[in-house]
């Protein structure tokens, strides 16, 4: 394990023994006036979902005008839960990600950088495609990509390598 790993994992809490769910109201956007706020400001909840390793995430409408909010909500939310090599082939341009690009990455364990990778860490990747003799072809982000073996798996599918 790096050192800037061991950091990284060091400066997060401890796993929580439990799930745990956050609920956000849709209206929570519905204060900030342009898009720009409004991604902002679910890229500080992102920081902070992040931080305390919250396990998943439910967006509730609270009032009748926040419908509209749910889908920029978690239209960015899993923008930045997306590892940023993956984020051109698992997410569509979308208005409401006009601004996801200015955010900063999460720095979760699911986002390595490439120099600080090891061969015994674990890296999420996408399923391109199956050859003929079963291996997955799986794109990790790196220069080359990975082969899986034995596994049941169809193109498209995101999986978790070490």
């Amino acid at each position: 394990m790096s050192k800037n790993t061991q950091e990284l994992k060091d400066s997060l809490p401890p796993k929580h023994p439990f799930e745990l769910y956050i609920a956000i109201p849709a209206s929570i956007t519905l204060t900030e006036h342009t898009l720009l706020l409004k991604t902002v400001k679910v890229g500080i909840i992102a920081r902070a979902l992040a931080i305390y390793r919250v396990d998943g995430v439910i967006v509730y409408i609270d009032r009748s005008n926040a419908v509209g909010e749910v889908e920029l909500i978690k239209d960015i939310l899993e923008y930045l839960a997306t590892p940023p090599y993956l984020r051109r082939k698992l997410i569509p341009l979308k208005e409401t990600l006009r601004y996801a690009g200015i955010l900063p990455p999460l720095k979760t364990p699911n986002h390595p950088r490439v120099r600080n990778l090891h061969n015994m860490e674990f890296r999420e990747g996408l399923v391109l495609s199956i050859r003929d003799d079963g291996v997955a072809i799986v794109d990790v982000g790196l220069s080359r990509l990975a082969e899986l073996h034995g596994v049941n798996v169809k193109p498209g599918d995101r999986v978790v390598v070490k």
